[in-house]
């Protein structure tokens, strides 16, 4: 039999109150409700808590029985960042995002999973299985993967490719079906009760609740209190019951005695039954005939935990609300500033990129030249091109309705001499990258998480870098530079900049590449000359990202 499990006391229905022992693995009460994870806290203090800051931090709060008996992939411990663009639009003293997307497998699912799987692990099971058409599977792959547990996730037809490609990657049983969400959970309990698999569906199991409340505790020591309002997307609805749930533990500890926060849970209004059962008084949901909306995740028909959410809203004076896709996905636009300083190569590339993420691209002809401070090429042109960029990008901002213009600013750019950065912030631009601490690495590392093809694209600065600051900026100095290291990399050299130095081209390459670079020096200085250049010169350093 398996130890005593830390401060659990026992399993509680949340509908009917039986009691079920913890020791022996369950799924809902005998009345078909989900269970809740029931504590004894008499001994449970704020210095308690683990000196970490990640989820197991609150492990004095959780299932598991001990820290080497916790799964971890780095869950949890995720930024609160300020939404100031928010606040200046709608009018609210603060507003907070809690960048769920910082955890492993990029969402809050891994929360829920790593406690979930830790006690599968601790109390025996060795097969699990779970229906999903978002980031649940690829979370249980990951976390069964780290538990050697074998997984199974079973997924509409429609789930978005990169997560289907992430849970295979990690080594779960993947099965598609042509149906829903609904229709994969049939399946799964099929499974379970046939070839002895576990089910860890949401709300089907006590334990993924619980590493979602976690996120109720971090809000809770990150703000110094609880909010006023949390707002939260839902689908199956452990996020909501969870953060409730840790609300309701906080003011049992006794170390929170104010007003609660109330609760706004959001549904697409293509599959939003539980606001409906809301706004109609009802206690439960009714299925959603033919759910649709781009949120994979929100695409729930009926959900066993819809009595619990319904709960939280109305005991906290909240709410539940409706929102059509295009609120949730398509009130983004990229605009990407074709200018003289624009390669034709970037311009490609950008288009090419924002076909790959999805996001709408708009393409506008601005002109840095036309500026005579700009052209004059002062240490602060960087200043003067954005000052010309904002007059473009705020007028369409504005006419169009979009909160924020944000840009790709991120804690590397900072501390260097930015004059850019300077104009931007003059113009009100948001960046959210430094909002969320992410540094250059950071961002390459998202997106090669995110199974984009350009996560490791060379950065590559404006062609008016390459020309020394004082020499006059003309149309034509940058066509010459363009040229020059569009020969280049068709000979392969991926990392490249030809710097202009009166009439000497001056070419950077990684030190890796230098070597390759000289033997074809020779061939490279008569095309170079043909193109206007009298020499050419191989810089010793290496490439440099710096203007």
């Amino acid at each position: 039999m398996p130890p005593p499990l830390s401060n659990l006391t026992r399993l509680e229905c949340s509908t009917c109150h039986k009691e079920y022992e913890p020791s022996t693995p369950r799924n809902v009460c005998d009345c078909g409700r989900p269970l809740f994870a029931r504590y004894d806290f008499t001994e449970v203090r704020r210095d308690s808590l683990l000196p970490r800051r990640d989820l197991w931090r609150y492990l004095p709060v959780l299932p598991v029985s001990s820290e080497d008996r916790a799964l971890t992939l780095g869950e949890g411990g995720t930024p609160l960042l300020r939404a100031p663009a928010i606040e200046r639009t709608y009018g609210i003293r603060r507003v907070f995002v809690k960048d769920e997307a910082a955890n492993p497998t990029g969402s809050f699912k891994a929360r829920g999973m790593a406690v979930a799987v830790s006690m599968a692990k601790e109390l025996g099971l060795t097969r699990l299985a779970v229906p999903s058409a978002g980031n649940a599977g690829s979370a249980l792959a990951a976390y069964a993967a780290k538990a050697g547990i074998e997984a199974l996730v079973v997924a509409p037809k429609d789930t978005p490719l990169s997560i289907l490609q992430e849970t295979v990657l990690f080594g779960a049983r993947l099965f598609l079906v042509d149906g829903t969400i609904a229709q994969a959970a049939d399946i799964v309990k099929a499974v379970c009760k046939e070839a002895g698999h576990f089910n860890v569906a949401t709300m089907y199991e006590p334990y993924r609740v619980e590493g979602k409340k976690t996120m109720g505790y971090e809000l809770f020591e990150q703000l110094g209190g609880l909010p006023d309002w949390v707002v939260f997307p839902t689908g199956g609805g452990t996020g909501v019951v969870g953060l409730w749930k840790a609300f309701q533990e906080l003011r049992e500890l006794g170390w929170h005695d104010d007003g609660m926060p109330k609760v706004a849970f959001v549904q697409a209004d293509g599959c939003a039954p539980i606001v409906k059962a809301f706004k109609d008084g009802k206690e439960g949901s009714d299925p959603w005939k033919n759910p649709v909306t781009i949120a994979p995740g929100l695409r729930v028909p009926k959900a066993l935990g819809d009595t619990l959410v319904l709960k939280a809203a109305r005991e906290s004076g909240g709410t539940g609300v409706a929102v059509d896709d295009d609120a949730i996905g398509d009130r983004a636009l990229a605009v990407l500033a074709d200018s003289e300083s624009l390669s034709r190569r970037e311009v490609e590339d950008a288009t090419t990129h924002a076909s790959e993420i999805g996001i709408p691209l708009r393409i506008i002809t601005t002109s840095e030249l036309a500026s005579d401070a700009y052209r004059k090429n002062p240490t602060n042109r960087c200043y003067f091109c954005r000052e010309g960029l904002a007059d473009e990008l705020v007028p369409i901002a504005r006419r169009e309705g979009f909160a924020a213009i944000a840009d790709g600013i991120n804690v590397s750019d900072l501390g260097d001499f930015r004059p850019g950065i300077r104009a931007m912030d003059e113009a009100g631009f948001w960046h959210p990258l430094v909002d969320a601490r992410l540094a250059k690495s950071d961002v390459r590392a998202l997106a090669r998480g995110l199974g984009l093809a350009f996560w490791d694209k060379p950065s590559n600065a404006c062609l008016s870098s390459r020309i020394p600051h004082g020499t006059p900026i003309t149309v034509e100095l940058l066509r010459q530079v363009e040229a020059a290291e569009g020969i280049l990399r068709e000979r392969g050299f991926r990392q490249v900049r030809v710097r202009h130095r009166a009439g000497t081209a001056r070419i950077e390459v990684p030190p890796e590449d230098i070597p390759r670079l000289r033997t074809m020096e020779a061939e490279d200085a008569d095309l170079f000359r043909s193109m206007g250049y009298r020499e050419t010169e191989v810089d010793p350093n290496g490439y440099r990202s710096t203007g």
